[in-house]
């Protein structure tokens, strides 16, 4: 559980550990879109430059 403080940025008044809860929140979303991405490029690779079939996920 998030208190409302934890996700004020770092020099923020009343923010937590120097804003690092924040600063962690952040990183999560965009660690999301960098796994899709390889995902995405690992699938391109099997198929264009190895030949092999779609994969179905």
């Amino acid at each position: 559980m998030w208190a409302p403080e934890s996700l004020l940025r770092a020099g923020s008044d009343g923010a937590i550990a120097g804003g690092e809860p924040e600063f962690g929140y952040r990183v999560a979303a965009a660690t999301r879109i960098y796994a899709g991405t390889s995902e995405i490029m690992r699938s391109i690779i099997a198929q264009l430059a190895l030949g092999l079939p779609r994969s179905r996920s």
